[in-house]
């Protein structure tokens, strides 16, 4: 179940990817969750304000796709449609 946090629907991903660290004003919506933004997000799940910017995130065209050690966005989570599977994994997860 753990590491279906960390698998996206790669055909619900839009455009290109890229690997950032958090800006002002990130939101996203986390499978099981409802939509915040990602500040309230990392203080509701405890992560120190010095490490917050040390979380990888990766991101499409429309926006947070996965909180590296965290959740997927509710917009590529795997369904009952999924056909391709983008796993994504990060040695401090484990």
């Amino acid at each position: 179940k753990n590491v279906l946090k960390f698998a996206l629907d790669y055909d619900k991903i839009a455009g290109d990817m890229e690997i950032r660290q958090r800006k002002p004003g990130d939101a996203f919506h986390p499978v099981g969750g409802v939509g915040k933004t990602l500040k309230k997000f990392l203080n509701e799940n405890a992560v120190a304000v010095e490490k917050r910017q040390e979380i990888p995130i990766l991101c499409d065209k429309k926006g947070i796709v996965l909180v590296t050690g965290f959740s997927c966005d509710d917009r590529v989570k795997l369904d009952d449609d999924t056909r391709r599977v983008l796993l994504f994994y990060h040695a401090e997860m484990y």
